[in-house]
């Protein structure tokens, strides 16, 4: 099996995170010249929209080199997050990534994972799912993307970003522990593992044979999971040796 990364929460596109992606960009060199797979669990971007003849520009050299690394062999899958408003056909066509929804079931090594960006799965999250089925609905996406012009619409979604922020920032260590009580319902329902992001913690936890990861983010720990066989682990990156290291 090829070695699988797993990344979330780069928050392209964030003035405050230009230095983790610039981190993130060499990682991506480090792994072109190597043999993988590339799965994204959501906010790759710090906002996305789609609309029918504008993407966001702050965010092309990212989308560059992801089509570089497709272009050397990879499989890239993008799965999407909160900051992901709406993933249209502009990444597979023209970037060559494969756009699973928001989740994806993943059979390696005889086990199975459930692989998601998160949001909305903590008990707490109970007001954010109301609201994100509204946002998501087609009406607002059609609404979003043919009466607000472009400009208003990254205005409005960069103080979105900003706001969503400030409410994670309340208590991580609540956070962290509402996800991994939410990986064991996983647990319960057959899942062999669970790897998740939004949370921005890097985590790892083995319980009765099964595993619950979250990738953390690059916006502070520069974190990911790394399957080379069928058991993740924690990796972090090392911007000065430019390599990736096992924790």
């Amino acid at each position: 099996m090829k070695p699988l990364y797993l990344v979330s929460d780069i928050h392209a596109g964030d003035p405050a995170g230009e230095e983790g992606l610039r981190d993130f960009l060499d990682f991506l060199s480090y792994l072109e010249a190597r043999d993988g797979e590339l799965c994204v669990l959501g906010d790759l971007f710090d906002f996305w929209f789609e609309w029918r003849h504008v993407v966001p520009k702050s965010v092309f050299e990212i989308l560059y080199r992801l089509r570089r690394l497709v272009d050397a062999g990879w499989s890239v899958t993008f799965l999407n997050g909160n900051h992901d408003f709406y993933s249209g056909p502009f990444l597979e066509r023209e970037v060559g990534l494969t756009c699973s929804g928001e989740s994806r079931v993943l059979e390696r090594g005889g086990r199975r994972f459930f692989l998601a960006h998160g949001d909305g799965m903590a008990k707490r999250d109970r007001s954010y799912r109301v609201l994100k089925r509204v946002l998501h609905s087609p009406v607002s996406q059609a609404f979003f993307r043919h009466l607000i012009p472009a400009d208003w619409g990254m205005a409005m979604a960069r103080t979105s970003s900003r706001g969503s922020r400030r409410y994670r920032r309340i208590d991580r260590s609540a956070w962290s522990a509402d996800y991994l009580a939410a990986a064991r319902v996983l647990f319960d329902q057959g899942y062999d593992g669970v790897v998740l992001g939004h949370v921005h913690e890097p985590m790892i936890h083995h319980e009765k044979g099964r595993v619950y990861a979250n990738c953390g983010d690059w916006l502070v720990h520069r974190s990911c999971v790394l399957m080379e066989d069928n058991v993740p682990v924690l990796a972090d990156w090392d911007r000065e040796n430019g390599r990736l290291q096992i924790r």
